[in-house]
């Protein structure tokens, strides 16, 4: 009998080998992809989706814009409400465009992933205005959220394949059967335009009725075919 179960777990075990190394291979894979997706020990932190050079660019323009635009209220008590106006307009192309190596709508892009994550700690950091702003790119930058850790910014070149790629026609892009379209043709089509049905009769009696030199003429008009 002993024979018997030592020959039955054997047999059991031989059909169950080949399940736990398939086990064990899925179990090291997982665990290698986890390992993969975390960056660097001295690298750069950057969304998914975006470039390093392009999110550590945003960063040293989101520092430049918002340090230029609350200086002049660093010691005032309106500081805090300064901040979240600038805050508001931070991520747009007028803020942003033709200054720095991408274009536009690549930095709003990054602009509003950044604020996405860290819009209440950077508001935090220019309200408590307790770092000085020509240290402010380092310690956000680097420090706090890592967009530019590792990375040299007077390195960093233009590359046009890394910006968002607009459509040329400012319509409907993406939306199966309205590529192109303005707002406007769209609005005609779905019955929005801004064209208005003519007056009828009663609507002309109606504007009589409120405008007395009319109502008069109307009158007399009605006293002349009761002569008739």
């Amino acid at each position: 009998i002993f024979f018997r179960v030592q020959f039955f777990f054997c047999k059991v075990a031989a059909m169950a080998w080949p399940h736990l190394v398939l086990l064990l291979l899925l179990v090291l894979s997982c665990d290698a992809k986890k390992k993969s997706k975390k960056p660097p020990a001295d690298g750069p932190i950057t969304p998914e989706g975006l470039h390093p050079d392009v999110y550590c660019e945003t960063c040293k323009a989101v520092i430049e814009q918002l340090t230029a635009k609350t200086r002049k209220w660093r010691k005032s008590p309106r500081l805090e409400s300064e901040v979240m106006n600038a805050m508001d307009t931070l991520c747009t192309k007028d803020t942003l465009g033709d200054k720095y190596k991408f274009s536009a709508p690549t930095l709003v892009k990054a602009c509003e992933a950044m604020l996405a994550e860290h819009e209440e700690d950077l508001e935090e950091l220019y309200s408590r205005n307790k770092v000085k702003g020509k240290d402010k790119f380092n310690h956000w930058c680097n420090g706090q959220i890592k967009a530019c850790r590792g990375i040299d910014v007077a390195k960093i070149e233009a590359n046009p394949d890394l910006n968002v790629q607009e459509d040329p026609t400012g319509g409907m892009g993406g939306m199966p059967g309205m590529e192109g379209m303005d707002m406007d043709a769209m609005a005609n089509m779905m019955g929005g335009g801004d064209d208005e049905a003519p007056p009828s009769e009663d609507d002309a009696e109606g504007d009589a009725e409120g405008d007395p030199a009319a109502a008069e003429a109307e009158d007399a008009s009605d006293a002349k075919a009761g002569d008739l």
